[in-house]
């Protein structure tokens, strides 16, 4: 197939890997984007609509980040405390620091436990030794009020913050969903005021080496099942009172934003060619776009 977009105005571009999106001004914009197969007939046609906000946070907010390796690397936390400074305080009973994009460190608090899904948030009292303190072994499910019991230093937490997804692959869209909806709920019975943005979880890398040597049907299945779990986060809480979709995986690019290596052609020819040497995790650029529709999410809902 031949992806194809009708580029309507000055502020996109369609740039071979990506639209390049270059806003003046806040406000909606949509955008045409049609597929054609190889004979130029088209095949479906929608129009989406992009929001541009304002670069002028003013507000605070607490917040605290519930996911997995993801947030487990610190990476993206670190680059959006130095954007948001003084704006923000995270909150978690885990830290970390890294350096940020200029190679300040930062220490960030986070909920981030690398190689856990939805399912081990809800369902189990630990996991590879690292104890889950959303748990209530008194009703045996994520209880985010017995979590605030046992951390009352986090009790004014504003936003939170949920990216979980990777390691939920093998379940069906409805049993990640309904996991989701378990903390989220959670969540809200606890204090209906806190502002809950679920991040869609992003793309594995374009390449079938990063799965095992060519193992392309790997790579499109865990693909397919991400995109799957991106339509249930958005047709269970985009435009829902109290909660925000972080479109990031739209914001990442497969191939420049993951790492890569330089392999042989084959056992025969010492001829190098680059290919992706991790399929799920970005490099630190990927963790930084990241970072961005988290920074313009707040700019949208936090004020």
């Amino acid at each position: 197939y031949l992806l194809r977009t009708s580029v309507n105005n000055s502020q996109f571009t369609n740039i071979d890997t990506a639209i390049k999106v270059q806003t003046s001004s806040s406000g909606n914009t949509n955008q045409t984007v049609s597929i054609y197969d190889a004979a130029d007939t088209i095949l479906k046609s929608a129009t989406t609509k992009f929001k541009s906000v304002a670069d002028n946070f003013s507000g605070t907010i607490n917040a605290m980040f519930i996911g997995d390796s993801f947030t487990d690397a610190g990476i993206y936390l670190a680059e959006l405390k130095r954007m948001l400074g003084e704006h923000i305080d995270l909150y978690g009973t885990r830290s970390i620091t890294k350096p940020d994009s200029q190679d300040t460190n930062q220490t960030v608090l986070h909920e981030g436990r690398s190689s856990w899904s939805t399912s081990n948030y809800v369902n189990s009292a630990s996991k590879n030794g690292i104890v889950n303190p959303f748990y209530n072994s008194s009703t045996n499910t994520f209880d985010f009020s017995y979590y605030m019991q046992n951390n009352t230093n986090f009790t004014d937490v504003t936003d939170v913050f949920i990216l979980l997804g990777p390691n939920d692959v093998g379940v069906t869209t409805t049993t990640f969903v309904n996991n989701l909806k378990t903390m989220t709920n959670s969540i809200k019975s606890y204090n209906s005021n806190i502002r809950v943005h679920v991040m869609c979880p992003i793309p594995n890398v374009n390449s079938g080496y990063a799965w095992g040597i060519r193992n392309y049907s790997n790579k499109l299945t865990f693909k397919n099942s991400i995109f799957d779990f991106c339509k249930g986060i958005i047709t269970e809480y985009d435009n829902k009172e109290g909660y925000s979709v972080i479109a990031t995986n739209l914001n990442i690019d497969c191939w420049y934003d993951f790492p890569r290596t330089q392999v042989n052609v084959n056992q025969r020819n010492p001829e190098q060619i680059e290919v992706g040497n991790d399929n799920v995790h970005p490099n630190k650029y990927g963790y930084y776009r990241i970072s961005d529709m988290i920074y313009a999410d707040i700019l949208e809902y936090c004020q």
